[in-house]
């Protein structure tokens, strides 16, 4: 499997936050506008967090799970 770098302090928050009961949705979206996503959730209880890649590291992971 391909190393991915994701900022390390982006996975220690998302991990402190993940925790026994809870899950977590991963979504890669391009032009996505992080506003409707947000209405589109609103009648869940959920927070957004938001990590932009590069442009690099936007192929990377294109690459990766097309491999697999």
């Amino acid at each position: 499997m391909k190393h991915i770098e994701i900022d390390e302090d982006f996975v220690k928050s998302v991990r402190s936050k993940v925790t026994d009961g809870t899950s977590a949705l991963f979504l890669m979206a391009t032009y996505t506008v992080e506003d409707k996503v947000v209405e589109a959730r609103k009648q869940t209880k959920f927070e957004f967090i938001a990590s932009n890649l590069s442009k690099e590291e936007e192929e990377k992971l294109h690459t990766t799970f097309a491999e697999e």
